[in-house]
């Protein structure tokens, strides 16, 4: 959306909605397969804090947790895309949801690319671009080894 071609396009903008429209959506049963739910500035910690962005998706978390039905088949991907005071920006990444192995701890690298590849090999697609066609997916934290979203599962 920060891009004017992108934002001029009806059919490329046809599918994103109000924050608003997820809990509405949810509560239908009406989210798609995928979802991309982003914060603005403020909650994301950009333009505040780290204790700003806390705050923020624990309000936002706490409910879908608690969703036992919806977590059962759902994949909830918690990333931040930067580090303020580490070297090697070492970021936090969390996976949630019925899927995933409970306190299970990846200690090897893996960056953004890997978080995407991840997602790409769930839905069977190709790899978008350079970056994600050399990631590695991210594939031990899955109740069923290497098995993912989609094994056996409506996604």
């Amino acid at each position: 959306m920060s891009f004017s071609s992108i934002q001029e396009d009806e059919e490329r903008c046809s599918h994103i909605v109000a924050a608003s429209r997820f809990d509405v959506d949810r509560s239908r049963g009406t989210l798609p397969a995928y979802a991309l739910y982003s914060p603005d500035l403020i909650n994301d910690g950009h333009d505040t804090s780290l204790a700003m962005a806390s705050k923020w998706l624990e309000g936002f978390l706490e409910p879908l947790l608690g969703d036992v039905e919806f977590m059962k088949k759902t994949l909830i991907i918690v990333t931040f895309d930067e580090s303020d005071d580490n070297a090697d920006n070492r970021i936090y990444t969390v996976f949630l949801g019925g899927m995933v192995q409970a306190g299970k701890e990846v200690d090897h690298y893996y960056d953004h690319f890997s978080v995407l590849r991840t997602i790409e090999e769930n839905f069977g697609l190709c790899p978008l671009g350079g970056g994600d066609g050399g990631a590695k997916p991210i594939t031990e934290v899955w109740k069923e080894t290497g098995a993912g979203l989609n094994s056996g599962r409506t996604p």
